[in-house]
Formats: structure tokens, C-alpha cells, sequence
């Protein structure tokens, strides 16, 4: 009896502080949303973009690459989580802003990488004479 006891007042204050951890609803507003919008976004492969910043640069320089950098937008989710309005919209937003910095980011490294490549050759093909 006696150790039955402790163990009641040592085990039931830390089940009481769960239930009540349990109890208490996740707030979902925009932010939330907007957050798991980015993270979603951002598991998303956009390695297309570097091959059309590549070629971008290689044909049109910095100027090419910074077209297809420009072009560059967000992808609309082809999932959109359940919840209140404020909340998919933030999700919506949050993805679209990730996708496109996404593409943004490889379309320039595809570009600086295009414009390097066509320098190059043109250097070499102009050093020979």
C-alpha cells in the first residue's frame, strides 16, 4: 500500500500535465499554414530550372539567364491540408513562394554556369589567332 501510494503521486501529476498537453488544440491561422506550405515547397524537384538557366546563359549571357530567372514563378500545391480559410491560404502561400525561390535559385545557377561555359569557349575559340 505504501508504494502504491508513491507511485500515485509520483505518476499521476505527469499524467494529468499530458492530458492536459493533449487537450489543447493547435491554433491553425496563417502563419501555420504559410510555414507548412514552405516546407512541403520546398521537397519539391526543380532541377529543370537549371537546365533552362544553363541554356539561357549559354545563348543569351547573363541577359538569358536572368529571363529565365524572371519567368520563374510558384507551383500551385496539388495538395491543399484541411482547415480554416486563413490557414490554406497561408498554406497556398507558403508553397508558391517556396517553389518559385526554388526555381529562381537553380535558374541562376544554371545561368551564371550557362554564361561561364559561353565565355569560355569564345575565349578559346579568339586566343588561337
Amino acid at each position: 500500500m505504501k508504494y502504491t501510494s508513491i507511485i500515485l503521486i509520483l505518476v499521476l501529476p505527469v499524467a494529468l500535465i499530458a492530458q492536459q498537453e493533449e487537450s489543447v488544440p493547435m491554433k491553425l491561422d496563417y502563419n501555420k499554414g504559410y510555414a507548412q506550405g514552405q516546407e512541403e515547397g520546398s521537397r519539391v524537384s526543380q532541377g529543370g530550372w537549371i537546365a533552362g538557366g544553363l541554356a539561357g546563359g549559354f545563348l543569351g549571357g547573363c541577359i538569358g539567364g536572368g529571363i529565365v530567372w524572371l519567368i520563374a514563378s510558384g507551383d500551385t500545391p496539388p495538395y491543399i491540408p484541411e482547415g480554416p480559410g486563413e490557414y490554406e491560404r497561408g498554406y497556398i502561400d507558403g508553397y508558391k513562394q517556396s517553389t518559385k525561390s526554388k526555381k529562381q535559385q537553380n535558374a541562376l545557377i544554371g545561368g551564371l554556369i550557362g554564361t561561364a561555359a559561353a565565355v569560355t569557349i569564345v575565349l578559346l575559340a579568339t586566343s588561337g589567332e
